[in-house]
């Protein structure tokens, strides 16, 4: 453990552009360019694992409540620090044993098989059963199996290392290790890529079909989240559900609901730029006001009438929701995968291509779960809602193809602490089943240019963004996805103005003004790297000194942010996005300034959030402020 952290810390330090262009240089090439989530894809077989270890990996992973996924990861974790055994020498940082321990995190987590304590010293940690098991112990500790990559991160701070472990896991993982059942890990398992039902909600043979053992599984050992699936076909065959017909309030995945209906409403051979405006903004941004508006064209009735045509059994409307009024409608699992699995053909025949097109192209806000295990999803749509009392509601649905045919999955949860920890679990469940179904699955997939399909936007090649003459970013094509959404999420507030108003929804939907720490919070917002001390509940922006205990302390490799009690900034991929007079970007002259120059609270003429280059930190730096320098975990 903690081979690089070191080294990393110490050139951070002296030049986070450098650590930047550094740590691009061994993975830029490879698979994991585009793999910041739970799991990555691999660059190809990596060897078999020890038969004589899987039952400690397995063993361990039941002992600590890992999930189905804990084995595949203990021995990842073990092929990386140790290749299994077979390099017990101690680090330069001291780290020791099987697993690599350092002796201060060993005598806190060390256990034997039995969970009583481990010895300490080398009887203990060269102990291949005792050092499985005290990773073990570790991981549970930092948060498996409900956030994977910060466990790992936990076990050794380096992005790499994430990266690393995970992809190996992954294979492990799709060959055969699992929580339940023997290894066949580095024997490839292939089978058919259509889909086949399960029985009675048993797994099927590994390559014989869908196989949901691995995500219930991993649902069922959620503590206080209640979570239901469903894969359904076009013809409406069930392939897959579990917890199917639990019914959580629909938040915005009804949406999908009201686009439908307004598509096939009387007379519509064509959609008006009005209702364009409304329905775009209702889709790709999730705005609750226009999807207000299009309920108030078609009504109740036409959005019952989807469910009716749809099959939809537990679809129950409310209006009560003074945001989104159909955000209290109760719907399914299995209600969302039959919507989805045929929501083209229930489209009006002439607008199919324009519902489709709008279901198909999201904000990157809501590029999660379903979207970023890489399935290639013709249709989608998300939903988020704080319940006052029970957590948050997180749902999601998507259409895709496989072997000819056309289906839906859904995932709907309730009781989740965060928006995130939700994000995270849709991603889990999606990936556990559409992997088992014989799909590739992966973060994101390249498209062409080197740039992760998820995000849209301008790109360049390398690790390092530009600011262009019109004042976006180009996103560099070799950062993570994490990353490129941030510059991404930049890219669509640098018009607007400076202001201090707070405005609820306003991380979520672009405003036409941001201070300092409001625009920094709805870049790290919309790339899932929001501070608990964010009013997530309502999206709103937090002000700067909440910025001053972001994260963890010091630069980051991908991001920094800088807050302190008057202002705060953001670092990202070697630009910086500002609000003050430093930078050199300027408004276009075409959009109008509302503020005089001399408004004490709101600055001066074209202030707002604008993309600037590097060469103004120092004098930010040095402007009188007393500056706290964060990172977010991982990056």
């Amino acid at each position: 453990m903690w081979r690089l952290f070191l080294i990393a810390l110490t050139l951070t330090i002296l030049s986070p552009l450098l650590v930047v262009v550094l740590v691009m240089t061994g993975v830029e090439a490879s698979d994991a360019e585009c793999g910041t989530g739970l799991f990555y894809t691999s660059s190809g077989p990596l060897g078999g694992v020890p038969s004589q270890l899987v039952p400690l990996y397995q063993g361990a992973s039941t002992r600590y409540g890992l999930g189905a996924r804990g084995p595949s990861i203990l021995a990842a974790i073990n092929y990386v620090e140790t290749d299994f055994g077979q390099d017990l020498s101690t680090s330069s940082a001291g780290a020791v044993g099987w697993m690599q321990f350092m002796s201060s995190s060993w005598a806190q987590y060390g256990v034997t098989p039995d969970g009583s304590k481990a010895p300490f010293g080398p009887t203990g940690w060269n102990n291949p059963a005792d050092a499985i098991y005290s990773a073990a112990n570790l991981l549970h500790a930092s948060g498996a199996p409900g956030n994977w990559p910060a466990a790992v991160f936990d076990y050794n701070h380096a992005v790499w290392y994430i990266q690393e472990v995970l992809s190996r896991a992954a294979d492990y993982y799709t060959q055969g290790l699992t929580a339940n059942g023997s290894s066949n890990a580095g024997t490839p398992q292939t089978g058919p890529t259509i889909l086949q039902p399960v029985v009675a909600q048993q797994s099927t043979p590994a390559g014989s079909g869908l196989d949901q053992s691995s995500a219930m599984g991993y649902v069922h050992a959620l503590v206080g989240v209640q979570v239901g699936f469903a894969v359904v076909t076009a013809s409406g065959q069930v392939l897959a559900q579990d917890q199917g017909h639990m019914a959580v309030p629909s938040a915005s995945v009804s949406k999908a609901m009201l686009l439908v209906a307004y598509l096939n409403g009387p007379g519509r051979s064509h959609v008006s730029g009005e209702a364009d405006g409304h329905l775009a903004a209702m889709i790709e941004q999730s705005s609750n006001q226009d999807a207000n508006w299009v309920l108030s064209q078609v009504g109740t009735g036409a959005v019952l009438a989807v469910a009716r045509a749809a099959g939809m059994s537990d679809y129950r409307i409310d209006t009560s929701d003074p945001n989104y009024h159909l955000g209290e409608s109760r719907i399914s699992a299995l209600d969302l995968a039959r919507l989805f699995a045929r929501i083209d053909q229930l489209m009006a025949a002439g607008e199919r291509s324009y519902g489709m097109g709008l279901l198909e192209h999201l904000s990157p806000a809501d590029q999660w779960g379903i979207l970023s295990v890489g399935v290639g999803v013709a249709a989608s749509k998300a939903g988020w809602k704080p319940e006052p009392g029970n957590g948050w509601v997180i749902n999601q649905a998507g259409q895709l193809q496989s072997g000819g045919q056309t289906v839906g999955i859904a995932i709907v949860s309730e009781g989740e602490s965060s928006q995130t920890a939700g994000e995270q679990i849709m991603q889990t469940v999606a990936g556990d089943l559409l992997s088992a179904a014989g799909l590739p699955v992966s973060r994101g997939t390249p498209a062409a240019g080197g740039e992760c399909a998820m995000v849209s936007g301008p790109t360049v090649p390398g690790a390092v963004a530009q600011v262009q003459p019109d004042g976006t970013a180009a996103i560099p094509a070799a950062a993570p996805p994490q990353v490129q959404q941030a510059i991404a999420a930049g890219n669509r507030i640098i018009h607007t103005f400076y202001s201090q108003e707070r405005r609820p929804g306003m991380l979520r939907q672009v405003q036409d003004s941001y201070d300092c720490s409001g625009s920094t919070d709805f870049i790290l917002y919309n790339a899932g790297l929001s501070s608990p001390l964010v009013d997530v509940g309502n999206a709103t922006a937090g002000d700067s000194t909440t910025l001053e205990q972001y994260g963890e302390n010091g630069p980051g490799q991908w991001i920094t942010v800088y807050g302190s009690a008057n202002h705060a900034f953001i670092q990202v991929a070697g630009i910086l996005l500002d609000t003050s007079y430093q930078g050199a970007a300027v408004t276009p002259s075409s959009v109008p300034d509302p503020y005089p120059p001399d408004d004490p609270v709101n600055g001066g003429p074209h202030s707002g959030p604008r993309w600037v280059p590097m060469s103004i930190l120092q004098s930010q730096l040095h402007d009188g402020n007393s500056w706290s320098i964060r990172h977010p975990p991982g990056l």
